[in-house]
């Protein structure tokens, strides 16, 4: 019988004949076959054969009573996909890159001489896995935040980000674990039982609720991603406990550390709890520090069994029920540790083999907390100082004192108050506009104050601690506004100077994240996902139809209004390697690049996408696959068709609406052109905002887009000229739905760009088809 090859590559091309050695004979569309290289009821690498000695396969060590066996695989691949990250033609949007991965495999067993059946286990895979000319892609290099002052958290500044690349191919360990059966060597054990630890494939259902990768999450969410994720293979740290009651049924009970946050002081007294507001005693540096207790955990438990029914050959039902609970005490939202999440996945999946028929089906229901804390935004940032010259024209007259205009920048670094706005005098008092002010030691004391460092002081002055207002004239008093700042509310306001008063304000403008002040809230999650597989093999077995469904539930992105409220979208979890069972996808699901976008984020003006898990997302798919030839594994042809829609889809994006926003204050009459009208501040920086720094018109309408993101349509040709070679290519293109038509103008995180003077530009994602091709040889020892 023949072996299980890697997931990527079952689940990509179900349909391919995957073996490394001669071992394992599995149906194509048996659930073991693409089930189980990520579950744990079956080995990966085949086991010796328990009744005889197979030295063509091993190198067998009898006197230390141990089996050795060595295998591995070669493979070269190139791809290219377009426009498959903005769907637009005037991008360079091309995604084309060679490969080359080389896996060297080994394993060791202990017993089988002495207790007819391994005691112990060993397996690891090293891999080397690289893009030609980019060689440390899969084995990255985290870039880190440069800061001034980095010692002290209340000071340091951010501005940019700093790694080293390496240049040559690392070998790194793909996989890697022991496994003791204790059954063996402790006959009293009623049933089989082993422990296997280290970094290993384990999954549950198909691998959406919890899939084997190594990451995963949705990244808007806070689910931050480390490196690459284009199908890399690493495997995840785990622990597994598996009872086996008979060989067709047992429970697995599954641990993984999945991100470690306390490997010692270095981490534990990071200061990520600083910028939180629910901080009682800030005196105590303890209260500021991460701690002990900001371990990821994720636990999961899964039961199977098959049922062959009397007096059928070849057929069997599979039933599994699974629980999967996830512990993430640090997500990031906006900062590291701003949010966090408790996460728990029940579900069942049954499978029917018989009579040429494989029926799959798989239900689960999510529940849980995701919890946003209250944070102050402010920080320090390093930015172009404002203008400062002798002899400024104002007005036509010379200024006899240093004067300058803030919308000037003369290019030098300065270091600025993220959410600290400065006050300016106008025919209505002390106001604030959109200007940071600059930092200095001196202010650090008045802006962190209690009484300045509150939600109820949101869009309110800096005070002294007698309840008067800081002022810092010295600092500010050599700047003006003027008409020229093309801000429309200063111009209807007052066409003459208007002098910085040097007061302080914390920002509260309901856009571009410029509130200071984020309130705690908490999602309740309800959600759930079902996905549908069938199949049938000709009696001839010469072919096979399919057909496929799948439903993962969405919602529209949750942080635009901070209050509780249930979140109803489904969160996989190391789902990535999921590219469909009998019916694949490969130009939206296999590159995990193609954009499904949600909602307008108010915090970064652009739409976060869906496209790394399958959140918010449903299908319906159908395929063929045949062999022409008489000679079965010679050439396979392959042909998948599949419509996806998104069940939470955006609303609909009109490039003539205004958005407009409620005034902090109230409207102000202004006469500057003869009538008299109402100007709120809000708008008219909003407005000059969109056209003039980010260049992009519109807002949302209340009407959802249409549900339909559009058509894949792919196929496959294999050849193996001999037993262990493949040669296999693949095309695909996809044709957008209505849903991108119907948001066309709206800004997307894949479309941000520089124009050529410089200045950052939100564009939309397009409507053209977005087309992909693969080439690939691999060759197994």
């Amino acid at each position: 019988m023949k072996k299980y090859n890697d997931l990527v590559s079952v689940l990509l091309f179900a349909s391919l004949f995957t073996s490394t050695l001669s071992a394992f004979q599995v149906r194509q569309d048996s659930f073991s076959y693409t089930n189980n290289y990520g579950a744990s009821k079956k080995d990966i690498f085949p086991q010796l054969d328990e009744t005889h000695d197979d030295p063509d396969r091993s190198v067998q060590l009898s006197k230390i009573d141990t089996d050795l066996l060595l295998g591995g695989r070669v493979r070269q691949e190139g791809f290219l996909f377009n426009r498959s990250i903005t769907l637009r033609d005037d991008y360079n949007d091309t995604y084309g890159f060679m490969r080359s991965k080389v896996n060297l495999d080994f394993r060791a067993q202990y017993g089988r001489r002495a207790y007819n059946k391994a005691a112990a286990e060993f397996y690891t895979r090293v891999s080397a896995f690289t893009l030609w000319d980019d060689e440390s892609v899969y084995t990255p290099i985290l870039s880190n935040d440069v800061e001034f002052t980095p010692g002290n958290f209340m000071k340091k500044a951010k501005i940019s980000e700093h790694k080293h690349e390496g240049v040559v191919p690392f070998i790194y360990l793909d996989e890697g674990w022991v496994k003791v059966n204790f059954d063996t060597f402790a006959p009293s054990l009623p049933w089989e039982t082993s422990l296997q630890v280290g970094n290993f494939p384990f999954m549950v259902g198909n691998g959406i609720s919890l899939g084997c990768y190594f990451e995963g999450g949705v990244e808007f969410l806070g689910w931050e991603r480390r490196g690459d994720i284009g199908n890399a293979t690493q495997r995840p740290p785990g622990v597994l406990l598996s009872v086996l009651p008979t060989q067709d049924s047992g429970l697995e009970f599954y641990f993984s550390k999945w991100r470690k946050r306390s490997h010692g002081p270095d981490w534990t007294r990071k200061e990520v709890r600083a910028k939180r507001l629910d901080i009682t005693d800030r005196d105590d540096p303890a209260n500021l520090q991460r701690g002990v207790h900001a371990d990821r955990n994720l636990f999961a438990a899964r039961g199977f069994y098959n049922w062959k029914p009397k007096g059928y050959v070849d057929a069997h039902i599979y039933f599994e029920p699974y629980a999967v609970y996830v512990d993430a005490p640090e997500l990031k939202v906006e900062y590291e540790g701003d949010a966090s999440a408790k996460i728990g996945t029940l579900g069942v999946m049954a499978e029917f083999v018989g009579g040429g028929w494989t029926i799959n089906a798989e239900v689960a229901g999510q529940w849980g907390e995701h919890v946003m804390h209250p944070i102050d935004r402010n920080h320090k940032v390093v930015d172009d100082a404002y203008y400062i010259g002798d002899d400024t024209l104002i007005a036509g007259v010379t200024a006899t004192n240093r004067k300058g205009h803030f919308y000037d920048r003369i290019g030098r670094p300065m270091a600025y108050e993220s959410h600290i706005f400065l006050g300016f005098n106008s025919a209505i008092g002390s106001e604030y506009l959109p200007y940071r002010a600059y930092y200095t030691t001196q202010e650090q004391q008045y802006i962190n104050h209690g009484t300045n460092r509150s939600l109820e002081q949101q869009g309110q002055e800096i005070m002294l601690s007698d309840g008067s207002p800081y002022e810092n004239t010295d600092l500010y008093d050599p700047y003006v506004f003027s008409g020229g700042s093309k801000i429309e509310y200063l111009d209807k306001i007052n066409n003459s100077l208007l002098q910085a008063n040097g007061r302080l304000y914390n920002a509260n403008l309901p856009f571009g994240g410029m509130q200071r002040f984020r309130k705690g809230y908490t999602l309740d999650l309800a959600s759930m996902m079902a996905v549908f597989d069938a199949s049938y093999e000709l009696p001839s077995k010469r072919g096979k139809f399919s057909f496929a469904a799948g439903y993962v539930s969405g919602d529209e992105y949750p942080f635009n209004e901070e209050k509780d409220r249930t979140y109803s979208g489904f969160i996989p979890l190391r789902d990535n390697n999921f590219v469909g069972r009998n019916v694949t996808s490969f130009v939206v699901l296999y590159p995990r690049k193609l954009a499904r976008p949600v909602t307008q984020a108010d915090t970064t003006l652009y739409a976060h996408n869906n496209y790394q898990t399958m959140q918010n997302l449903a299908y319906l798919g159908a395929g063929l696959q045949f062999y022409p030839f008489k000679r079965k594994d010679a050439v396979m042809i392959e042909l998948n068709a599949l419509s996806f829609w998104e069940p939470s889809p955006p609303k609909r994006w009109d490039v003539n609406k205004i958005r407009t926003f409620p005034a902090s204050k109230a409207g102000y009459s202004a006469f500057s052109d003869g009538t008299s009208h109402t100007i709120k501040k809000e708008d008219s920086i909003y407005e000059r905002l969109l056209t003039k720094e980010l260049h992009f018109s519109g807002a949302h309408t209340a009407e959802a887009a249409s549900h339909h993101l559009g058509f894949e349509l792919n196929g496959v040709l294999t050849w193996r000229p001999t037993y262990n070679c493949s040669v296999t290519a693949r095309a695909g293109f996809f044709l957008p739905g209505a849903l991108y038509g119907d948001i066309e103008g709206m800004p997307n995180k894949n479309t941000i760009r520089v124009d050529k003077d410089g200045d950052v530009r939100y564009d939309s994602l397009g409507t053209k088809i977005a087309t992909g091709g693969m080439l690939r040889i691999t060759y197994k020892f």
